[in-house]
């Protein structure tokens, strides 16, 4: 698909179609708020049938599997004291006006059962609360400050605590897994029926403007199709939702080639369509359209991520808003050691914590600092960076080819912080200074004024100095983006909303697709416990 709305079937009456297939909930996109959404309405009693444009699990499954919950037994049993009353200070910071007070409360105060609901789907979930001195995602710790909880200006509004739960699963690197294909076998045991390779194309309209069913098309159909789609699939998803550029290109006009000219089926939907589908961080029109400022950052998403959900619910006539807001994330936190690094912008002065949440880092760089940001390292921390990437040490493939990238391509070096300035087109005289008074409020052990925590602050010394190009438009060290932005919603319901505020009768939406908590700013772990909670 393009950023254009796929025309719906208009029809008198659902009685009017030839039906290939009938259930009272159809749910397109089988991840993690897809699942859930299944889930929900099996308990209700409803016959539910589940498609997917691939294999299932979306953005879910190659998450990091981090779940945003307060007042938890976890949090008990790791000696944390946490409250609602708390976890609304400070996500009222994060999530600003994206959803009402009262949905956010609604949010915060049903937290804890949240977990209990996803316990008894068979979620698993810890208590080995992570140490500031630990890398980012620690192995075998599954609960840690997963967004700006400590730094000052949140910390006294809210008091801090952990909050990222980690689902308990085998295998480096496969909590998201964990978390999508938990949820995947309670919605097939609960008796959802699922279609995976099943790409909708339009939805199908009554008389009444009532969604009634969708057109799908049956890959299934043909082996031979179906094959390739599946193997397209799995080589876009072996670069764990950061593949971009032309490779992720070819692989889009491979994926559309072999849908083109598909037979098409039709299913019924008695009582609603679900849209779960994500967001469109993938389908570069609506990125250029819509987030033009995010055209250079890597796309991280499924290949589901191609804004499919928000253009069918736009051919029926829904709403859609904050499709300008996005996470331009500018993480520090692999290698960790970059933590102990100073980031400034042209005037050599600091202006933010190095240890703040990445997509905070990443909108203070795009909108009050030209674009522009430099990380400055000293040369000992540079080289144990180094040493803490090669091969020989343990850590995650993504993670290392991540850290690697800035290090191999958005580096420059120098013998002094002057000569580095110059390199980098900062001033000499402000990175200087800005050297030189952290370098004496490190050794009199004073508290960092913008509340870097004390294990990541040491003084800057040696022979050498290095910098990291860390500006938004950086080719070497480019940022990861998502969007947030999607369909409007009812917020008590999940029905999507037309233009002028009325309910598209027939159609809801849950997830990333929509707009929800995370629509303001994101921080690790709200879009999953927001695809649970919509």
């Amino acid at each position: 698909m393009g950023d254009d709305p796929a025309m719906p079937i208009r029809v008198g009456q659902a009685q009017d179609v030839d039906w290939h297939d009938t259930a009272d909930v159809v749910v397109v996109g089988f991840g993690g708020a897809g699942a859930c959404a299944a889930i929900a309405a099996r308990e209700h009693g409803a016959e539910v049938l589940a498609v997917d444009r691939f294999g299932g699990g979306g953005a879910t499954a190659l998450s990091g599997g981090v779940y945003y919950a307060g007042g938890t037994p976890c949090q008990q049993a790791a000696g944390v004291s946490d409250s609602a009353a708390d976890m609304v200070n400070y996500l009222r910071l994060e999530v600003g006006d994206a959803v009402s007070d009262d949905t956010l409360q609604r949010f915060c105060d049903g937290s804890a059962e949240s977990v209990r609901w996803l316990e008894r789907q068979g979620m698993v979930f810890g208590s080995s609360l992570a140490r500031d001195d630990e890398p980012y995602m620690a192995p075998g710790r599954t609960l840690y400050y997963s967004g700006n909880e400590r730094v000052p200006r949140y910390a006294r509004q809210a008091r801090p605590a952990p909050r990222g739960h980690i689902a308990v699963g085998e295998g480096a690197g496969s909590k998201g897994v964990v978390f999508y294909d938990t949820l995947r076998h309670a919605a097939l045991a609960a008796g959802v029926r699922f279609l995976p390779h099943c790409p909708v194309s339009r939805l199908v309209i009554d008389s009444m403007q009532r969604v009634v069913g969708i057109e799908t098309l049956d890959l299934a159909s043909d082996a031979r199709r179906l094959r390739r789609h599946e193997r397209y699939v799995r080589w876009f998803h072996a670069g764990k939702g950061i593949l971009y550029g032309p490779p992720a290109r070819w692989l889009d006009r491979a994926l559309a080639a072999v849908e083109a000219g598909t037979a098409v089926r039709r299913i019924r939907a008695r009582r609603a369509v679900i849209l779960a589908t994500g967001g469109f961080i993938q389908n570069r029109d609506m990125v250029r359209r819509h987030l033009p400022l995010h055209t250079h950052a890597i796309p991280l998403g499924s290949a589901g991520c191609r804004g499919d959900g928000i253009l069918l619910g736009q051919s029926a006539g829904a709403d859609v808003a904050r499709m300008d807001i996005a996470e331009l994330s500018r993480s520090l936190q692999i290698p960790s050691l970059f933590l102990h690094g100073l980031l400034v912008d042209r005037t050599g002065q600091r202006f933010v914590s190095e240890d703040t949440y990445g997509a905070t880092i990443g909108h203070e760089i795009l909108h009050h600092r030209a674009r522009c940001a430099w990380l400055i390292l000293d040369g000992r921390t540079w080289l144990e960076a180094w040493r803490r990437v090669l091969p020989w040490r343990p850590m995650i493939l993504r993670y290392r080819l991540r850290a690697l990238s800035p290090l191999l391509f958005a580096t420059r070096l120098a013998r002094s912080p002057e000569a580095l300035a110059v390199r980098c087109g900062i001033d000499p005289a402000g990175l200087a200074g800005t050297i030189a008074a952290w370098n004496d409020a490190a050794k009199a052990g004073r508290p960092d004024p913008l509340g870097k925590l004390a294990s990541h602050v040491r003084p800057l010394t040696g022979r050498f100095y290095a910098a990291i190009d860390c500006g938004t438009d950086s080719r070497g060290f480019p940022p990861l983006a998502f969007t947030l932005g999607g369909l409007r919603v009812d917020e008590q319901s999940g029905q999507v909303l037309g233009r002028h505020g009325d309910p598209v009768a027939g159609l809801f939406a849950a997830g990333r697709v929509c707009v929800g908590l995370p629509s303001n700013f994101y921080v690790s772990g709200l879009s999953l416990a927001d695809c649970v909670f919509s």
